[in-house]
């Protein structure tokens, strides 16, 4: 089954998960530059 992951995922998935990823770094800057002062 775990195989088959790579295969069968849609590049879609991907690109929503590189934006996530993406959405989390900048929330987590923004985070730290309210709390650091």
């Amino acid at each position: 089954m775990t195989h088959n992951i790579g295969i069968t995922m849609p590049k879609r998935v991907a690109l929503y998960a590189k934006f996530a990823l993406n959405v989390g770094t900048a929330i987590a800057i923004l985070h730290n530059l309210l709390y650091s002062t």
